[in-house]
Protein backbone atom coordinates (compact mmCIF):
# COMPACT_ATOMS: atom_id res chain seq x y z
CA UNK A 1 0.00 0.00 0.00
CA UNK A 2 2.82 2.40 0.79
CA UNK A 3 4.67 1.39 -2.72
CA UNK A 4 1.15 2.59 -3.75
CA UNK A 5 0.78 5.41 -2.60
CA UNK A 6 4.51 6.95 -2.94
CA UNK A 7 4.13 5.67 -7.06
CA UNK A 8 0.72 8.27 -6.68
CA UNK A 9 2.46 11.19 -5.23
CA UNK A 10 5.14 10.52 -7.79
CA UNK A 11 2.59 10.76 -10.87
CA UNK A 12 1.05 13.85 -9.10
CA UNK A 13 4.47 15.72 -9.10
CA UNK A 14 4.94 14.32 -13.10
CA UNK A 15 1.66 16.58 -13.77
CA UNK A 16 2.26 19.08 -12.32
CA UNK A 17 5.51 19.64 -13.45
CA UNK A 18 4.66 18.81 -16.99
CA UNK A 19 1.87 21.00 -16.56
CA UNK A 20 4.14 23.75 -15.73
CA UNK A 21 6.44 23.35 -18.53
CA UNK A 22 3.60 23.18 -20.28
CA UNK A 23 2.04 26.52 -20.34
CA UNK A 24 5.85 28.13 -19.89
CA UNK A 25 6.86 26.58 -23.43
CA UNK A 26 5.76 29.59 -25.42
CA UNK A 27 6.22 30.67 -28.95
CA UNK A 28 9.01 33.73 -29.69
CA UNK A 29 7.75 36.40 -31.60
CA UNK A 30 8.48 37.07 -34.88
CA UNK A 31 8.78 40.58 -35.93
CA UNK A 32 7.19 41.28 -39.26
CA UNK A 33 7.04 44.53 -41.13
CA UNK A 34 2.95 44.80 -41.26
CA UNK A 35 0.62 43.54 -38.63
CA UNK A 36 -0.60 39.83 -40.03
CA UNK A 37 -4.06 38.55 -38.06
CA UNK A 38 -3.67 35.02 -36.73
CA UNK A 39 -6.27 32.75 -36.90
CA UNK A 40 -7.91 32.61 -33.47
CA UNK A 41 -7.19 29.20 -31.28
CA UNK A 42 -9.66 27.96 -29.00
CA UNK A 43 -8.20 27.48 -25.54
CA UNK A 44 -8.92 23.85 -25.59
CA UNK A 45 -6.44 23.14 -28.38
CA UNK A 46 -4.32 25.46 -27.30
CA UNK A 47 -4.43 23.20 -23.74
CA UNK A 48 -4.29 19.97 -26.15
CA UNK A 49 -0.86 21.21 -27.68
CA UNK A 50 0.42 22.30 -24.62
CA UNK A 51 0.01 18.43 -22.84
CA UNK A 52 0.62 16.57 -26.07
CA UNK A 53 4.27 16.40 -24.87
CA UNK A 54 3.38 14.79 -21.88
CA UNK A 55 1.02 12.36 -23.58
CA UNK A 56 1.24 9.29 -21.05
CA UNK A 57 2.41 5.74 -22.84
CA UNK A 58 -0.44 3.14 -22.20
CA UNK A 59 -2.02 0.02 -23.97
CA UNK A 60 -5.74 0.46 -24.53
CA UNK A 61 -6.80 -3.17 -24.98
CA UNK A 62 -10.40 -2.77 -26.08
CA UNK A 63 -13.40 -0.39 -26.41
CA UNK A 64 -17.03 -0.89 -26.39
CA UNK A 65 -19.97 2.22 -27.33
CA UNK A 66 -23.07 1.94 -24.93
CA UNK A 67 -25.39 4.18 -23.63
CA UNK A 68 -24.27 6.93 -21.29
CA UNK A 69 -26.94 6.22 -18.34
CA UNK A 70 -25.94 2.21 -18.47
CA UNK A 71 -22.15 2.83 -18.52
CA UNK A 72 -21.62 1.28 -14.92
CA UNK A 73 -22.80 -1.85 -16.02
CA UNK A 74 -20.04 -2.84 -18.81
CA UNK A 75 -17.57 -1.55 -15.94
CA UNK A 76 -16.14 -4.98 -14.87
CA UNK A 77 -14.60 -4.05 -11.32
CA UNK A 78 -13.36 -6.30 -9.01
CA UNK A 79 -15.37 -6.68 -5.75
CA UNK A 80 -12.19 -5.40 -4.22
CA UNK A 81 -12.17 -2.06 -6.37
CA UNK A 82 -15.67 -1.08 -5.27
CA UNK A 83 -18.56 -0.23 -6.84
CA UNK A 84 -20.09 2.24 -8.52
CA UNK A 85 -23.24 3.18 -8.74
CA UNK A 86 -25.91 6.08 -9.20
CA UNK A 87 -26.08 8.73 -6.31
CA UNK A 88 -30.15 8.42 -6.62
CA UNK A 89 -29.23 4.51 -6.11
CA UNK A 90 -26.71 4.61 -3.14
CA UNK A 91 -29.07 7.50 -1.04
CA UNK A 92 -32.38 5.53 -1.96
CA UNK A 93 -33.80 9.12 -4.15
CA UNK A 94 -35.82 9.78 -6.91
CA UNK A 95 -33.46 7.96 -10.00
CA UNK A 96 -30.82 10.19 -11.39
CA UNK A 97 -28.69 8.97 -14.11
CA UNK A 98 -26.26 11.69 -14.17
CA UNK A 99 -24.51 11.89 -10.90
CA UNK A 100 -22.49 8.97 -9.73
CA UNK A 101 -21.07 7.94 -6.95
CA UNK A 102 -18.41 5.02 -5.81
CA UNK A 103 -18.88 2.93 -2.50
CA UNK A 104 -15.51 1.31 -1.11
CA UNK A 105 -14.94 -2.50 -1.18
CA UNK A 106 -16.50 -3.16 2.59
CA UNK A 107 -19.21 -0.75 1.97
CA UNK A 108 -18.93 1.95 4.72
CA UNK A 109 -17.15 4.49 3.04
CA UNK A 110 -18.50 6.54 -0.40
CA UNK A 111 -17.83 9.28 -2.24
CA UNK A 112 -20.60 10.70 -4.62
CA UNK A 113 -21.58 13.76 -6.56
CA UNK A 114 -25.09 15.77 -5.55
CA UNK A 115 -27.00 17.96 -7.88
CA UNK A 116 -28.47 21.33 -5.68
CA UNK A 117 -31.43 22.80 -7.04
CA UNK A 118 -29.62 24.61 -9.97
CA UNK A 119 -28.42 21.24 -11.30
CA UNK A 120 -24.78 21.98 -10.42
CA UNK A 121 -23.15 19.56 -8.25
CA UNK A 122 -20.41 18.97 -5.86
CA UNK A 123 -18.38 15.99 -4.43
CA UNK A 124 -19.35 14.64 -0.58
CA UNK A 125 -17.91 11.68 1.44
CA UNK A 126 -20.08 9.97 4.01
CA UNK A 127 -19.45 7.26 6.38
CA UNK A 128 -21.77 4.49 7.66
CA UNK A 129 -23.04 4.45 11.08
CA UNK A 130 -25.95 2.19 11.83
CA UNK A 131 -28.05 1.76 9.10
CA UNK A 132 -27.35 5.05 7.63
CA UNK A 133 -24.96 7.04 6.47
CA UNK A 134 -23.69 9.58 8.04
CA UNK A 135 -24.28 13.51 7.46
CA UNK A 136 -22.62 14.36 4.23
CA UNK A 137 -19.48 16.03 3.91
CA UNK A 138 -18.39 18.82 1.26
CA UNK A 139 -15.40 18.08 -0.28
CA UNK A 140 -14.30 22.09 -0.09
CA UNK A 141 -10.40 21.03 -1.83
CA UNK A 142 -11.91 19.30 -5.09
CA UNK A 143 -14.95 21.59 -5.45
CA UNK A 144 -13.06 24.82 -5.39
CA UNK A 145 -11.69 25.94 -9.01
CA UNK A 146 -13.67 23.21 -10.94
CA UNK A 147 -17.04 23.58 -11.87
CA UNK A 148 -19.85 20.81 -11.96
CA UNK A 149 -17.45 17.75 -10.03
CA UNK A 150 -18.83 14.09 -10.80
CA UNK A 151 -18.09 10.80 -10.83
CA UNK A 152 -15.80 10.05 -8.06
CA UNK A 153 -13.71 6.56 -7.96
CA UNK A 154 -11.61 5.76 -5.38
CA UNK A 155 -8.15 3.44 -5.49
CA UNK A 156 -7.50 1.38 -3.98
CA UNK A 157 -5.05 2.71 -1.90
CA UNK A 158 -7.57 4.51 -0.45
CA UNK A 159 -5.87 8.03 -0.65
CA UNK A 160 -6.22 8.39 -4.49
CA UNK A 161 -9.15 9.82 -5.78
CA UNK A 162 -9.98 10.21 -9.60
CA UNK A 163 -13.10 12.16 -10.37
CA UNK A 164 -14.49 14.78 -13.35
CA UNK A 165 -15.21 18.30 -13.34
CA UNK A 166 -15.36 21.24 -16.33
CA UNK A 167 -13.78 24.78 -15.67
CA UNK A 168 -10.73 26.92 -17.13
CA UNK A 169 -8.49 23.71 -15.86
CA UNK A 170 -10.24 21.23 -18.35
CA UNK A 171 -9.42 21.38 -22.25
CA UNK A 172 -13.09 20.94 -22.94
CA UNK A 173 -16.22 19.57 -21.11
CA UNK A 174 -15.33 17.48 -18.78
CA UNK A 175 -11.86 16.33 -17.99
CA UNK A 176 -10.12 13.61 -15.63
CA UNK A 177 -8.92 15.28 -12.67
CA UNK A 178 -6.73 13.42 -10.07
CA UNK A 179 -6.14 13.81 -6.02
CA UNK A 180 -4.60 12.40 -3.02
CA UNK A 181 -5.78 12.36 0.22
CA UNK A 182 -3.54 13.82 3.35
CA UNK A 183 -4.32 11.67 6.42
CA UNK A 184 -2.44 13.98 8.08
CA UNK A 185 -4.17 17.05 7.20
CA UNK A 186 -7.44 15.03 6.69
CA UNK A 187 -7.85 17.06 3.30
CA UNK A 188 -7.35 16.01 -0.18
CA UNK A 189 -4.54 17.71 -2.18
CA UNK A 190 -5.19 20.24 -5.12
CA UNK A 191 -6.36 18.25 -7.85
CA UNK A 192 -4.81 18.15 -10.89
CA UNK A 193 -5.64 16.91 -14.23
CA UNK A 194 -4.78 13.76 -15.89
CA UNK A 195 -3.54 14.97 -19.02
CA UNK A 196 -3.71 12.85 -22.53
CA UNK A 197 -4.62 10.81 -23.38
CA UNK A 198 -6.99 10.36 -20.70
CA UNK A 199 -8.84 13.69 -21.86
CA UNK A 200 -9.78 15.07 -24.65
CA UNK A 201 -11.73 18.41 -26.01
CA UNK A 202 -14.79 16.19 -25.89
CA UNK A 203 -16.44 15.16 -22.06
CA UNK A 204 -13.95 12.12 -20.55
CA UNK A 205 -16.41 10.74 -17.36
CA UNK A 206 -14.88 8.23 -15.42
CA UNK A 207 -11.24 6.87 -14.73
CA UNK A 208 -11.35 3.87 -12.67
CA UNK A 209 -8.62 1.56 -11.95
CA UNK A 210 -8.88 -2.53 -10.53
CA UNK A 211 -5.75 -2.98 -9.03
CA UNK A 212 -6.42 -7.03 -8.58
CA UNK A 213 -7.15 -7.54 -12.48
CA UNK A 214 -4.68 -4.91 -13.13
CA UNK A 215 -7.19 -3.45 -15.55
CA UNK A 216 -8.57 0.40 -16.26
CA UNK A 217 -11.40 1.74 -17.54
CA UNK A 218 -11.84 4.83 -19.40
CA UNK A 219 -15.35 6.40 -20.22
CA UNK A 220 -15.65 9.00 -22.81
CA UNK A 221 -17.94 10.44 -25.05
CA UNK A 222 -15.04 11.17 -27.66
CA UNK A 223 -16.35 10.68 -31.56
CA UNK A 224 -20.03 9.20 -30.21
CA UNK A 225 -23.31 10.81 -31.08
CA UNK A 226 -25.42 12.24 -28.03
CA UNK A 227 -26.48 9.75 -25.70
CA UNK A 228 -23.53 7.02 -26.00
CA UNK A 229 -20.03 6.95 -24.60
CA UNK A 230 -17.42 4.97 -25.63
CA UNK A 231 -15.73 2.34 -22.88
CA UNK A 232 -11.64 2.07 -23.23
CA UNK A 233 -10.43 -0.86 -21.27
CA UNK A 234 -6.60 -0.22 -20.85
CA UNK A 235 -3.76 -1.61 -18.36
CA UNK A 236 -2.34 1.04 -16.22
CA UNK A 237 0.85 1.03 -15.54
CA UNK A 238 2.70 1.69 -12.19
CA UNK A 239 4.49 4.48 -13.30
CA UNK A 240 3.57 7.12 -15.62
CA UNK A 241 5.29 6.23 -18.66
CA UNK A 242 5.92 9.29 -22.01
CA UNK A 243 7.05 8.88 -25.41
CA UNK A 244 10.07 10.99 -25.27
CA UNK A 245 12.32 7.88 -26.21
CA UNK A 246 10.17 7.21 -28.97
CA UNK A 247 11.33 9.59 -31.26
CA UNK A 248 7.52 10.14 -32.79
CA UNK A 249 6.40 12.59 -35.35
CA UNK A 250 4.13 15.31 -33.77
CA UNK A 251 0.82 13.85 -35.98
CA UNK A 252 1.78 10.49 -34.54
CA UNK A 253 1.98 11.79 -31.03
CA UNK A 254 -0.99 13.43 -31.31
CA UNK A 255 -3.04 10.50 -32.67
CA UNK A 256 -1.80 8.52 -29.80
CA UNK A 257 -3.30 11.04 -26.92
CA UNK A 258 -6.62 11.45 -29.09
CA UNK A 259 -7.01 7.92 -28.85
CA UNK A 260 -7.60 7.08 -32.89
CA UNK A 261 -6.53 3.50 -33.06
CA UNK A 262 -6.27 1.36 -29.80
CA UNK A 263 -4.42 -1.03 -32.03
CA UNK A 264 -1.55 0.98 -32.75
CA UNK A 265 -1.11 0.39 -28.88
CA UNK A 266 -1.28 -2.95 -28.64
CA UNK A 267 2.80 -3.46 -28.91
CA UNK A 268 3.01 -1.81 -25.69
CA UNK A 269 2.46 -4.61 -23.64
CA UNK A 270 0.61 -8.20 -23.91
CA UNK A 271 -2.65 -7.73 -24.81
CA UNK A 272 -3.50 -11.40 -24.76
CA UNK A 273 -3.19 -11.78 -21.48
CA UNK A 274 -4.99 -8.26 -20.98
CA UNK A 275 -7.82 -9.80 -22.82
CA UNK A 276 -8.10 -13.17 -20.73
CA UNK A 277 -7.89 -10.80 -17.37
CA UNK A 278 -11.05 -8.82 -18.81
CA UNK A 279 -12.57 -11.91 -19.59
CA UNK A 280 -12.13 -12.89 -16.16
CA UNK A 281 -13.73 -10.15 -14.67
CA UNK A 282 -16.86 -10.48 -16.71
CA UNK A 283 -16.96 -13.87 -15.56
CA UNK A 284 -17.04 -13.23 -12.44
CA UNK A 285 -19.27 -9.74 -11.95
CA UNK A 286 -21.67 -12.23 -13.60
CA UNK A 287 -21.65 -14.97 -11.31
CA UNK A 288 -21.44 -12.69 -7.80
CA UNK A 289 -23.46 -15.07 -6.25
CA UNK A 290 -21.12 -18.22 -6.78
CA UNK A 291 -18.34 -16.05 -6.34
CA UNK A 292 -17.75 -17.69 -2.64
CA UNK A 293 -16.99 -20.99 -4.22
CA UNK A 294 -15.66 -20.31 -7.09
CA UNK A 295 -11.80 -19.10 -7.54
CA UNK A 296 -11.61 -17.59 -11.17
CA UNK A 297 -7.42 -17.79 -12.42
CA UNK A 298 -8.44 -16.39 -15.86
CA UNK A 299 -11.06 -16.95 -18.27
CA UNK A 300 -10.47 -20.75 -18.96
CA UNK A 301 -9.34 -21.75 -15.39
CA UNK A 302 -11.94 -21.64 -12.45
CA UNK A 303 -11.05 -23.73 -9.45
CA UNK A 304 -13.57 -24.81 -6.86
CA UNK A 305 -11.13 -26.11 -4.42
CA UNK A 306 -8.01 -26.34 -2.71
CA UNK A 307 -7.02 -29.39 -5.03
CA UNK A 308 -7.73 -27.74 -8.35
CA UNK A 309 -4.48 -26.23 -7.48
CA UNK A 310 -1.46 -27.25 -9.49
CA UNK A 311 0.84 -25.22 -7.69
CA UNK A 312 1.79 -26.62 -3.85
CA UNK A 313 2.51 -22.14 -3.07
CA UNK A 314 -0.86 -21.28 -4.95
CA UNK A 315 -2.71 -24.13 -2.96
CA UNK A 316 -1.58 -23.19 0.30
CA UNK A 317 -2.24 -19.24 -0.41
CA UNK A 318 -5.29 -20.29 -0.72
CA UNK A 319 -5.69 -22.26 2.13
CA UNK A 320 -4.39 -19.13 3.86
CA UNK A 321 -7.59 -17.01 1.81
CA UNK A 322 -9.95 -18.97 3.31
CA UNK A 323 -8.69 -18.31 6.74
CA UNK A 324 -8.48 -14.37 6.17
CA UNK A 325 -12.44 -14.56 4.36
CA UNK A 326 -13.68 -16.54 7.91
CA UNK A 327 -11.91 -13.55 9.52
CA UNK A 328 -13.55 -11.01 7.13
CA UNK A 329 -17.05 -12.75 8.17
CA UNK A 330 -16.45 -12.38 11.95
CA UNK A 331 -15.48 -9.13 11.70
CA UNK A 332 -18.06 -7.91 9.81
CA UNK A 333 -20.43 -9.81 11.87
CA UNK A 334 -19.43 -7.46 14.86
CA UNK A 335 -19.43 -3.90 13.48
CA UNK A 336 -22.84 -4.51 11.54
CA UNK A 337 -23.96 -5.98 15.54
CA UNK A 338 -22.00 -2.39 16.29
CA UNK A 339 -23.96 -0.60 13.84
CA UNK A 340 -27.24 -2.18 15.56
CA UNK A 341 -26.32 -0.91 18.62
CA UNK A 342 -25.34 2.55 17.74
CA UNK A 343 -28.70 2.70 16.11
CA UNK A 344 -30.34 1.90 19.09
CA UNK A 345 -28.31 3.78 21.66
CA UNK A 346 -28.65 6.99 23.45
CA UNK A 347 -27.33 10.58 21.97
CA UNK A 348 -24.56 10.99 24.72
CA UNK A 349 -23.18 7.56 23.13
CA UNK A 350 -23.20 7.61 19.79
CA UNK A 351 -20.10 9.61 19.81
CA UNK A 352 -17.79 6.99 21.78
CA UNK A 353 -19.69 3.85 19.61
CA UNK A 354 -18.77 6.01 16.63
CA UNK A 355 -15.37 6.02 16.98
CA UNK A 356 -15.36 2.11 17.78
CA UNK A 357 -17.03 1.87 14.55
CA UNK A 358 -14.64 3.33 12.57
CA UNK A 359 -11.82 1.60 14.75
CA UNK A 360 -13.21 -1.96 13.38
CA UNK A 361 -13.91 -0.54 10.09
CA UNK A 362 -10.62 0.19 9.87
CA UNK A 363 -9.34 -3.37 10.58
CA UNK A 364 -11.76 -4.50 7.72
CA UNK A 365 -10.03 -2.32 5.22
CA UNK A 366 -6.90 -4.02 6.37
CA UNK A 367 -8.13 -7.55 6.16
CA UNK A 368 -9.84 -6.20 2.72
CA UNK A 369 -6.90 -5.06 2.15
CA UNK A 370 -4.73 -8.37 2.49
CA UNK A 371 -7.54 -10.20 0.77
CA UNK A 372 -6.77 -8.96 -2.81
CA UNK A 373 -3.34 -8.91 -2.42
CA UNK A 374 -3.52 -12.86 -1.49
CA UNK A 375 -5.91 -13.43 -4.57
CA UNK A 376 -3.37 -11.49 -6.72
CA UNK A 377 -0.55 -13.39 -5.04
CA UNK A 378 -2.38 -17.22 -5.93
CA UNK A 379 -3.32 -16.22 -9.57
CA UNK A 380 0.20 -15.33 -10.21
CA UNK A 381 2.19 -18.27 -8.43
CA UNK A 382 -0.61 -20.57 -10.43
CA UNK A 383 -0.33 -19.16 -13.81
CA UNK A 384 3.52 -19.39 -13.46
CA UNK A 385 3.49 -22.46 -12.53
CA UNK A 386 1.01 -23.70 -15.02
CA UNK A 387 2.89 -21.63 -17.64
CA UNK A 388 6.69 -23.11 -17.08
Amino acid sequence: MKKSIVLTILLLAFLTTAWGQAKRQKPTPQKTEAAVQKPVVPPENRMFEQMLSATAKVMFVDSVVVDKHDFVNHVFLASEAGTLLTTSKLLGQENDSTVYAYVNDYGNHCYYAHAAADSTTLLYSAYLLGNTWSEMKPLDELNQNVENPNYPFLQADGVTLYFSAKGEKSMGGYDIFMSIFDTEDNRFYEPQNMGLPFNSIANDYLLAIDEINQLGWLVTDRQQPDGKVCIYTFVPTETRQSFEADNLTTEKLRSLARIESIADTWTFGNREEALNRIAAASILQETTKEADTHFIINDQLVYRNADDFESAEARKAFQQLNELLDLLQQEEQKVDELRTTYHDAQRDKRTQMASEILQSERKLQQINHDIAQLKKDIRNKELMFINK
